[in-house]
């Protein structure tokens, strides 16, 4: 008997009809002597049967190879921010940050500090002493995290809109 991959294309093609007659009554001879070649045939029909019902295949459309072609000539549209969108979005964080040094250095947030108090007294701990927790708050200190976040927003811009489109260039000149 030949070899099982050897059987499962004789088996297919008989299932599609593409054996001559010697060579499909040859593979029925086959069949009824082996149990093994049945199962497998019978595999194989359900497998096909299974193919048939998930058979859902789209179509492209009849210029798709064109569309596909056409869009390979086409310049790389980069995913990275646009100068001109890095510039805008870069002033407007120097103008915000600009904003908020001038209000730090008036003295606008001076007042804004009181106690954050955290107290535990509650009905759980009604007959235990539980210290009140109290935390300071400072306006400036807050001002002062947002710029900061703001600063580092801004380097990241900076980087992306200016320098890095800089340096690639100068790169590119070189080599």
């Amino acid at each position: 008997m030949t070899p099982r991959n050897d059987w499962n294309d004789r088996l297919i093609r008989l299932m599609d009809g593409e054996l001559n007659e010697a060579e499909a009554a040859q593979v029925e001879r086959e069949l009824r002597q082996s149990a093994e070649l049945q199962q497998q045939l019978s595999q194989l029909k359900e497998i096909d049967r299974f193919l048939q019902r998930q058979n859902k295949m789209v179509h492209p459309s009849k210029n798709f190879t064109d569309q596909v072609m056409n869009g390979i000539t086409l310049p790389v549209r980069s995913s990275a921010l646009s100068p001109k969108m890095g510039l805008m979005l870069l002033f407007g964080v120097l103008v915000i940050t600009m904003i908020a040094v001038f209000s730090l250095r008036s003295g606008l947030f001076d007042s804004m500090e009181m106690p954050i108090e955290f107290n535990f007294q509650s009905l759980y701990f009604q007959k235990l002493s539980v210290p009140t927790l109290s935390l300071p708050f400072s306006g400036k200190w807050l001002v002062s995290a947002f710029l900061i976040l703001n600063l580092v927003v801004g380097f990241v811009l900076l980087d992306r809109t200016i320098l890095k489109p800089y340096f690639q260039r100068r790169a590119e000149a070189v080599h």
